[in-house]
């Protein structure tokens, strides 16, 4: 196995292995976009097929087919009451808005009674906001009908997306879909500037540091630039052009044409 994997606040290890150093993962998985990831930190799976319990349990074959299925449903699944929910990014700034999208199976009605996005933020609050429908574009620019809520992180942490669909008397519920709101990015941090590190920049460079922009204007007008020549010599062989070779293959077609007009040899 792959020891030392960091896993993104919205992933989910399904399978982690003991060693000395505590619990690694050994299978991931993700819901990215609209459909599902999952990573296997292990190139040793075979093993499962030559062990002892295989001929019993078939953990191998097991693993393989039921990971399949749950990656690519049937068609049969999908057509029941499957509601796939999935966000325009999975990750957002604090304060930017994320568009949350869902599209219902084939079983419900085209007119449902209420569809709700529950958002569960980082503190247990639970925020719900009422989907409307209308037309989905996909990022590979597919579009189809389906509903769509957007939300203004409001604060930074993981959130959990639940859509609840009412139909006929019946409530149905997606799964849960995560994302992951950053506070701020390294560079878009408000802070003020350090004025010791540029003080230290501008000396060790031979600068000057200036802390009025008048004091930088002043000093850029009394700049004194003296203007200095120098010559510079090009070489190019004459090989290499075209109108002296040109003019060559001319005079050697002229000479010998005059020597075939006077039979000279």
């Amino acid at each position: 196995y792959v020891p030392g994997v960091a896993l993104s606040a919205i992933a989910e290890a399904l399978v982690v292995v003991e060693d000395e150093n505590g619990p690694q993962t050994l299978i991931a998985t993700q819901r990215y976009g609209q459909g599902k990831v999952m990573a296997i930190m292990t190139d040793s799976l075979w093993r499962w097929s030559l062990g002892a319990a295989q001929t019993r349990e078939a953990p191998y074959q097991r693993f393989w087919e039921q990971l399949l299925v749950w990656l690519l449903p049937s068609e049969a699944v999908v057509e029941q009451y499957n509601i796939d929910v999935f966000a325009d990014h999975e990750e957002a700034f604090l304060g930017e808005q994320t568009t949350f999208s869902a599209r219902l199976g084939k079983a419900f009605p085209e007119e449902v009674d209420s569809i709700d996005c529950l958002v569960t933020q980082p503190d247990g609050r639970v925020l719900p906001f009422q989907m409307t429908a209308g037309q989905i574009t996909t990022a590979g620019s597919a579009s189809f009908s389906g509903y769509e809520a957007h939300y203004d992180a409001v604060a930074p942490g993981l959130h959990k997306i639940i859509v609840t669909v009412r139909s006929l008397g019946e409530e149905y519920k997606s799964d849960e879909l995560a994302l992951y709101v950053q506070s701020y990015t390294p560079e878009s941090i408000p802070r003020p500037a350090n004025i010791n590190t540029l003080r230290s920049l501008s000396r060790a460079s031979g600068g000057q540091f200036f802390e009025a922009p008048e004091a930088l204007d002043k000093t850029l007008r009394e700049l004194n630039v003296n203007p200095r020549e120098e010559e510079s010599v090009e070489y190019a062989s004459l090989w290499k052009t075209p109108l002296i070779i040109g003019c060559l293959i001319g005079l050697l077609a002229i000479e010998w044409i005059i020597r075939r007009i006077r039979n000279l040899p």
